[in-house]
């Protein structure tokens, strides 16, 4: 059974920005992405050449992860920048997708809430 995180990716300008701004949210998935590869914070930090601590500050979101530095993480978890700020998984394989599903069931329930991006309302055509 596969869960789908992310069903509509169309979202306007200002959903996006509300998105990537919801630091909790990027450190969810991180962390979803993170356990879907199997890996430790320490083992993903030491890939990545980051410290432990720079990577438990994205993970917790007290910290927005830094373009550089996010781009080293992003091949070894296998996951996009679209992912990591807005929750939109279109781009990722379908194998990447359903490892970060069930790693997603495996967070605690008050670290699931508002793990994905939230669709963009429907507008009614006039």
């Amino acid at each position: 059974m596969a869960i789908i995180v992310c069903m509509n990716a169309i979202l306007t300008g200002r959903q996006l920005e509300k998105a990537a701004q919801d630091l909790e949210a990027v450190g969810r998935r991180l962390i979803a992405a993170r356990i879907a590869a199997g890996l430790t914070p320490t083992e993903l930090a030491k890939r990545a050449g980051l410290t432990t601590s720079t990577l438990a500050n994205w993970e917790s979101g007290a910290n927005r992860p830094r373009v550089d530095q996010l781009g080293r993480v992003l091949p070894i978890l296998r996951v996009t920048s679209d992912f990591v700020f807005y929750g939109l998984d279109h781009h990722l394989s379908w194998d990447v997708r359903e490892a970060i599903a069930a790693a997603f069931e495996k967070l605690p329930e008050h670290r699931r809430s508002r793990f994905a991006a939230k669709p963009a309302p429907l507008r009614k055509s006039v």
